[in-house]
């Protein structure tokens, strides 16, 4: 092997980098959206690259956001795709590849991970909360945990399984009166003017702007949304991953603390999914958003897996918790 460079991502021709992430089952019209979306890239740094002859081996990606620390907004970003190709895992080239994302801002952060990102990050991070990011889901038909119990014990048999998994759950939906108008196909401009004013419950927090959201939430291929439009500053994003009878997510925002009107909010989201052929719906929150873990447990919904969340910076440049108002617009958990 020769010694490896390392280029930013506009600095490699785009097939080069849609072959490498083709390697490892990920579509190309994925990667162009993720990466070579000129409109959400504006001239920003999106990752690197690790070349041996100009061949790419390991890759490590930026996703650019702003986020209000101590009252202050602040350029920062997400790293995410931290690959290596197998024979050169036992090289620097990883280290080298996640040193040069960290230097790119003052501070960037990462939340989630598998067992070697957790072993390398915690390493190098300012701050890492182990129990960071929650996950909550509400279950809305029998399919989710027949899964459930199918990867924990493979050599179950349930039958007939695609019958049984359609049954809805007693008492998980609960309707609430709403104008048709409440519900509507795609990102809904209340929606971005209400994370604009988003109440959050710490001063650290990410602060999405309308370039952030479009792209995420609209321009994602396999991403189709519907959005709620609730009373006093209440709304809420929910979507499928190319197909709706499987696991939703959801994001709500609200202006204001008002539980009553969350509920509402949740209980909306909800039967749109369950109309819709859902499985279960999902939620992310912050370790730091206790009044939103209480609203979503007398909801009906159940916590499941946590994720590190980690910040990279300067001592003393970030506060040592973690972010509020943390959601699935993070990192790419939005599509994942």
């Amino acid at each position: 092997m020769s010694n490896p460079e390392i280029r930013k991502v506009s600095d490699v021709p785009q097939n080069h980098i849609v072959d490498f992430f083709e390697r490892r089952h990920i579509k190309p019209e994925i990667t162009r959206w993720k990466y070579f979306d000129e409109e959400f890239n504006a001239g920003r740094n999106r990752g690197y690259v690790a070349l041996d002859e100009n061949r790419p081996i390991g890759f490590i990606g930026l996703i650019p956001f702003r986020a209000s620390v101590r009252s202050t907004t602040i350029d920062t970003a997400w790293t995410c795709d931290w690959h290596i190709d197998d024979n050169y895992r036992s090289s620097m080239i990883g280290i080298m590849l996640l040193k040069k994302a960290i230097a790119s801002y003052p501070s960037v952060f990462h939340a989630g991970g598998n067992e070697n990102t957790r072993k390398v990050f915690s390493r190098l991070a300012s701050h890492t909360h182990v129990d960071g990011v929650s996950s909550f889901h509400c279950d809305l038909r029998l399919g989710t945990q027949i899964r459930r119990i199918k990867a924990r014990l493979p050599w179950i048999r349930v039958a007939p399984i695609d019958l049984l998994a359609r049954l809805p759950l007693l008492g998980k939906i609960r309707r609430t009166a709403k104008p048709e108008d409440r519900l509507q196909e795609g990102l809904a401009e209340s929606f971005i003017s209400t994370v604009g004013q988003q109440f959050y419950e710490t001063d650290y927090h990410p602060a999405y702007d309308r370039e952030f959201l479009e792209w995420q939430l609209n321009r994602c291929p396999p991403l189709k949304c519907f959005s709620y439009v609730g009373d006093n500053g209440v709304t809420a994003v929910a979507w499928y991953i190319r197909r709706p009878t499987t696991d939703w997510r959801m994001i709500f925002r609200q202006t204001v603390l008002n539980s009553v009107d969350l509920e509402k909010c949740l209980q909306s989201a909800k039967a749109l999914a369950f109309d819709e052929g859902a499985d279960s719906i999902k939620v992310l929150i912050s370790q730091e958003d206790t009044q939103q873990r209480t609203t979503l447990l007398n909801n009906g919904f159940t916590q499941g897996e946590n994720y590190y969340f980690y910040s990279f910076s300067r001592p003393g440049e970030l506060p040592a918790e973690c972010m509020s108002g943390l959601s699935f617009l993070d990192v790419d958990f939005a599509y994942l």
